[in-house]
């Protein structure tokens, strides 16, 4: 019965020369019939058992092969091969000519490769395999903004096979999925909603002892606008509950202002006073009333229009320290934003006190990451003199084994970059001109604020995270 042999590179396709070379070496049967594609990674046996799995399955049918298939790894000259051995009946490698002297008779030629007419073309991997392959594979990876074609989804046909059932585990995870027709295709998003992490202190958060007590200077202030900002996704209501369950809420009176279909943690100490959007209410409706309980702080985490932002700011003038939040990139654009609701820029500039901002940068891994000096003119570039750090670091570039702790991706857990903006004299009179954004950013430089980059720069001289994921948050 004929051999036929499928032969996988660990993210290559082996070339003619190389399956010469297996084959000189042993590791290809004498006389069979063998065919290289390209593979995705595999880190473990099992990963390569399973690709081999389904390869087999779909080449089989094309094949004519019978029975279970022979799957095993191969190292040769410093490279992984995935050899997939089918067997098929005589009748499916054709009809002996006349005349030719069968395999093994008295006479006959050894058996070998077979060869192809003179002119004759190569015979076209099966579009299922191909397609398995180099577009569906087991282990491929599909981001955000990969284009996927309807036409090229395929049923995997080895699913209820035991060596695919052995690595499907079932996971129940709340998820949003969001389309989008493109001119390839569809895009299709689906974000998984991992499981609470519960942090509690500033430290936890990963900001700088120095910048908390900035911090806590400022929310013991009597009167003003604290203003928390952050893109979507960047951890803005985690940082707000931790500020509000550190701020003394014994001696001090508080009260916040939600939308009941958009309600927030309950924090102790901080009774919630609602208003209902779906009937025309908003937060300047609730909000005379609830100054009238003469609070000590006021908590409105959504500036819905410049009625709210006015009221709240004569709160914020009456011994009153008013606490809001607004979807921002950094504090200049936080600012611009509050603006933006036809707020007067006098009126903001008199009330605003300060701005917090934060992204989410992921953190190196422990246990794996590699230490190595970057260039002269990256340090200078840095605005880091020579000679003051002995290393930055980054994930392992030609790592031995694959790490247990962060599973080969060189990165485990996030921590947070802030950007603290105290209000001077520089941005309250960019604020009164309605200023660009360029120039409140000058005149938050001017007031003494670091910038994310500044800040970034330090967890990665620290070893916290590397240059290049410092450069990818920044770039948002």
């Amino acid at each position: 019965m004929p051999i036929h042999v499928i032969v996988v590179g660990n993210g290559f396709q082996p070339t003619r020369t190389e399956l010469e070379g297996l084959s000189k070496a042993g590791h290809l049967p004498a006389g069979s019939n063998f065919k290289s594609v390209p593979g995705r990674p595999w880190t473990d046996p099992q990963q390569a058992r399973t690709f081999g799995a389904a390869v087999a399955s779909a080449a089989a049918p094309q094949l004519g092969a019978t029975g279970a298939p022979e799957i095993r790894t191969v190292d040769h000259d410093g490279k992984q091969y995935l050899m997939i051995a089918m067997t098929a009946p005589a009748a499916a490698a054709g009809t002996a000519a006349p005349g030719a002297a069968a395999p093994g008779a008295a006479g006959a030629p050894a058996p070998g490769p077979p060869r192809r007419a003179p002119g004759a073309r190569k015979p076209a991997l099966d579009p299922r395999i191909a397609r398995l392959v180099r577009s569906r594979g087991v282990f491929s990876k599909v981001g955000p903004g990969t284009p996927v074609q309807k036409g090229q989804i395929l049923k995997p046909e080895f699913v209820d096979s035991p060596a695919a059932a052995e690595v499907l585990l079932e996971i129940k995870k709340s998820a949003t999925l969001t389309s989008q027709g493109t001119k390839t295709g569809e895009r299709v998003l689906i974000q998984f909603e991992e499981a609470a992490v519960s942090l509690k202190t500033l430290d936890e958060l990963g900001m700088r002892p120095k910048m908390q007590e900035q911090l806590t200077g400022l929310r013991n202030l009597e009167s003003g606008m604290l203003l928390f900002s952050a893109m979507p996704g960047a951890g803005l209501r985690t940082t707000m509950n931790v500020v509000l369950n550190q701020m003394d809420r014994l001696m001090r009176e508080f009260v916040a202002i939600e939308a009941e279909g958009k309600r927030y943690e309950t924090v102790e100490n901080v009774p919630v006073t609602t208003y209902n959007p779906a009937e025309g209410q908003s937060a300047a409706d609730v909000l005379p009333k609830v100054l009238r309980t003469e609070p000590d702080v006021v908590v409105c985490r959504d500036l819905p229009d410049a009625e709210t932002v006015a009221l709240l700011g004569e709160a914020s003038g009456e011994n009153r320290l008013v606490l809001s939040t607004m979807r921002a990139k950094d504090c200049a654009e936080a600012l611009l934003r509050v603006l933006a609701l036809n707020v007067p820029g006098k009126e903001l500039a008199g009330t605003i006190r300060a701005v917090l901002c934060q992204r989410l940068v992921r953190k190196l891994c422990e246990k794996c990451k590699e230490a190595y000096m970057p260039p002269p003119q990256v340090l200078k570039q840095l605005g880091i003199p020579e000679g003051r750090i002995q290393a930055f670091y980054r994930p392992p570039q030609q790592p031995e084994e694959v790490c247990e702790h962060c599973n080969g991706v060189g990165y485990y857990g996030r921590t947070a970059i802030f950007e603290l903006l105290t209000v001077g004299d520089a941005v309250r009179k960019a604020l009164a001109t309605r200023p660009k954004l360029d120039v409140l950013r000058g005149a938050a430089r001017n007031d003494g604020m670091r910038s994310f980059q500044e800040e970034g720069i330090l967890l990665v001289a620290k070893g916290t995270t590397s240059l290049p994921e410092l450069m990818r948050v920044l770039k948002q």
